[in-house]
């Protein structure tokens, strides 16, 4: 679904756009199911996490350095403001030309730093969900996009700030409340199944029914009863899906640099897959490959 929005002009009714508020659901999810309930040990974590984060959107920044150098003489900026633009956008945007998924990584940053805040005042894991859903709502009705001082600070509203910290809240009260998001049952999945298309089909109306389609998409995902033949094939997934999340816009990046409008998205969407498929399972250790 990644692949598909940042190679295509597919939108499959919306459906690709509930990727990434997927993965912040996850993200929160998986962080807060780390925490012991004790203050001092959750903070560390979520600063052990946050760190984590940090260093991996860092890394990659320098690996897809090149593409913004090239945007930066598309538009025909000069040296000084080209780098005044860049570090305004590694801070608080998270991307630059063809290097889009990056901006998740920076979004999680954004949201450990402003959960860190909150878990030090002891606000709750719902008073952190009122807060998302507060600065949700408010971007899109203060129509902060088109705010000319805001777009030169944040370029966005798709940050960790405005879009994240919803999400991944979201995630954390399914974390904290494990027990009753998950029946087990397969009556259970459809309803949750049910929920989807009807938050799928509210989507086609407002943009404001992703949060509950993503929501519905991970409750399903859940409740799935799933198991993988072997124990060594989810870390397989795992750092193969990491993998294909990082790379796959430098093959996109390429191809679009050398061919422009020569590529169907179909193809440039397939080509992008597999290279992107292959990268990731040789690039696995190979204990475990």
């Amino acid at each position: 679904m990644v692949i598909a929005i940042h190679t295509t002009d597919w939108s499959i009714a919306h459906l690709t756009d509930a990727a990434v508020p997927f993965f912040f659901i996850v993200s929160g999810f998986l962080l807060f199911r780390k925490f012991s309930g004790k203050k001092e040990e959750d903070l560390q974590t979520i600063i052990a996490w946050t760190w984590k984060v940090f260093k991996l959107y860092a890394v990659w920044s320098i690996v897809y350095l090149p593409f913004a150098v090239y945007g930066f003489h598309l538009d025909g900026l000069g040296f000084f403001h080209a780098i005044k633009i860049y570090l305004r956008n590694f801070l608080l945007v998270g991307e630059n030309y063809l290097s889009w998924p990056l901006w998740y990584l920076l979004g999680l940053v954004w949201c450990g730093l402003v959960i860190y805040i909150l878990r030090k005042i002891n606000v709750p894991v719902w008073g952190m969900f009122l807060l998302g859903l507060f600065l949700y709502v408010a971007a899109s009705v203060f129509s902060l996009d088109e705010v000319d001082t805001y777009k030169k600070l944040f370029k966005t509203t798709n940050n960790g700030l405005f879009l994240g910290l919803l999400y991944v809240t979201t995630g954390a009260i399914a974390a904290e409340r494990y027990g009753e998001f998950v029946i087990s049952s397969y009556n259970n999945s459809l309803v949750f199944g049910f929920f989807a298309v009807a938050f799928f089909v509210g989507l086609q109306f407002s943009d404001y029914f992703l949060w509950p389609f993503a929501l519905a998409l991970f409750m399903f995902c859940l409740d799935w009863p799933f198991s993988f033949p072997s124990s060594s094939l989810a870390p397989k997934l795992g750092l193969m899906s990491k993998t294909i999340y990082l790379v796959h816009m430098l093959f996109a990046g390429l191809l679009i640099i050398v061919l422009g409008d020569k590529l169907s998205p179909v193809f440039l969407f397939a080509i992008v897959s597999l290279l992107s498929l292959i990268t990731a399972y040789f690039s696995l250790p190979k204990s475990i490959r």
